[in-house]
């Protein structure tokens, strides 16, 4: 039965818009952390079709498992390198981040486009990219150093700059957790 709803129960629409111009966003309540809703800005119209809804869930969805998985990977491969474990010589260990995180990359731009989002009017987003610079820069050194030393504080520095920005992306705010 349905009662006024278009989509999944979570997806709420909303005529009031946090930006002067009033247009149409969907809201989401599912992602939202307590009392902050999530408000992602569609194409300005009177409805909203499913298959727009189900295409940015299954790009959410396949975001958010690729930072998870990204995450994942990076952590095991740092304490194999404390380890010396021979694991990191493995060719799936080598290739496996690199087909993660260019998963994680390509879903990230094409639910940008989607969206119809753009880093120079989505500060949060420019933190985002500036953030991921910042992580694969820290994250290559990591695994590259000689100094055992420097490796660990490499590896603890990009995983600081990973939460970081997945604060950034879960509360819409360029100063993520400094904020």
């Amino acid at each position: 039965m349905n009662h006024g709803h278009t989509g999944p129960k979570s997806l709420r629409r909303s005529v009031s818009a946090p930006r002067a111009d009033r247009s149409r966003v969907l809201t989401s309540h599912y992602w939202a952390m307590p009392a902050t809703p999530i408000a992602i800005q569609l194409p300005q119209r009177s409805n909203f079709d499913k298959k727009e809804i189900a295409v940015y869930l299954a790009l959410k969805h396949i975001h958010l498992t690729f930072v998870a998985l990204s995450l994942l990977t990076f952590f095991v491969r740092g304490i194999w390198l404390f380890m010396n474990s021979s694991m990191l010589s493995k060719t799936l260990v080598k290739m496996l981040p690199h087909v993660i995180n260019t998963i994680l990359l390509v879903s990230g731009v094409v639910l940008a486009v989607h969206l119809r989002m753009s880093p120079g009017d989505q500060p949060w987003l420019m933190a985002k990219i500036v953030g991921l610079i910042a992580y694969i820069g820290l994250g290559v050194a990591a695994f590259k150093v000689p100094n055992p030393n420097a490796r660990k504080l490499l590896w603890v520095s990009a995983l600081i700059v990973f939460a970081y920005i997945v604060s950034v992306a879960v509360g819409k705010n360029p100063l993520g957790f400094f904020s």
